[in-house]
């Protein structure tokens, strides 16, 4: 049976009741819940995305795979009722529906208040920025400082495709978005720069300074390493759906693929996201964060 003609025949009511509950609507509740997953987490990602990626997935969803869903083991329902004369599996059926169509409405309305809630945060932290930028040294260094929020990686974005001078990223950050210190790692691997950390560079900023092709301190850099959380602000808004133990398994890939120590991995991800790991420059260099002379100022 090919997908569409399943598709055609469940909407006719024509796969058996039994069928339809225990293969069709398990596994499109199954997909449903994947594809909610990933959108979800698409959205994080991409902030600037989440708006159109919510709104077309909870219209695919409430427009079309639900009543397709539902009005097809209607149907079902009411075959197996012409077969075999009984009403019950009818009215259980009926029950069923009803209670997928609350569980949907209020999946929508909790969707579209997370949504609300998220943009808000991303205005109000674009109107109080608390990241700079600046050229400097003939536009060949790029200083970043201040948390890594909302935005960042888009802003750094448009000024490197501005100027193609750039050659080294020096960072000051206590830290910030996970997702937009893996964005800033991206265009600077993409972009082939080099990082250093003149004054600290703590949690989310060490992604981006690992994506640097030559990788320095000052004399007087820190670097501190913890375990990943969300703030108090991000759990109310129930962002608890994410992993947070499956988004360090991805930033241990990072460490690893730019040849960090596996022992220095391991006390990376040991250490409480309530405190803070401060190595040495001679273990940072020994680990393999650390792999080039020490910077200047910048």
């Amino acid at each position: 049976m090919t997908a569409l003609n399943l598709i055609k025949r469940h909407w006719k009511g024509e796969l058996g009741l039994t069928f339809t509950l225990t293969m069709l609507i398990v596994g499109v509740g199954v997909a449903i819940v994947a594809v909610n997953w990933f959108v979800s987490a698409l959205a994080a990602a991409h902030p600037n995305l989440a708006v159109p990626l919510t709104l077309i997935w909870l219209s695919v969803l409430s427009l079309l795979i639900v009543p397709w869903l539902l009005i097809g083991l209607l149907r079902t329902a009411e075959t197996d009722r012409e077969k075999t004369g009984y009403n019950t599996r009818l009215y259980a059926t009926q029950a069923l529906l009803l209670v997928c169509l609350i569980a949907t409405a209020n999946h929508v309305i909790v969707s579209l208040q997370l949504l609300v809630a998220q943009q808000t945060e991303l205005a109000d932290t674009r109107t109080n920025s608390t990241h700079t930028y600046t050229l400097t040294q003939h536009n060949a260094t790029l200083r970043i400082t201040g948390l890594l929020d909302f935005g960042i990686t888009q802003e750094v974005e448009t000024l490197l495709n501005r100027s193609n001078a750039v050659r080294r990223v020096t960072l000051d950050s206590e830290g910030g978005q996970l997702y937009e210190g893996r964005g800033l790692a991206r265009l600077i691997e993409t972009n082939h720069l080099d990082t250093c950390v003149v004054n600290r560079c703590n949690s989310a900023c060490i992604i981006a300074f690992l994506a640097g092709s030559k990788r320095s301190i000052g004399t007087n850099g820190t670097m501190g390493f913890h375990q990943y959380r969300f703030d108090e602000n991000r759990q109310r808004q129930n962002i608890g759906l994410f992993d947070i133990s499956a988004e360090e398994e991805k930033d241990r890939d990072i460490y690893r693929a730019r040849g960090v120590d596996e022992q220095f991995i391991k006390r990376v991800f040991d250490t409480p996201a309530s405190g803070l790991w401060t190595p040495t420059l001679n273990e940072l260099t020994e680990a393999g964060v650390v792999n080039a002379d020490l910077c200047g100022t910048g």
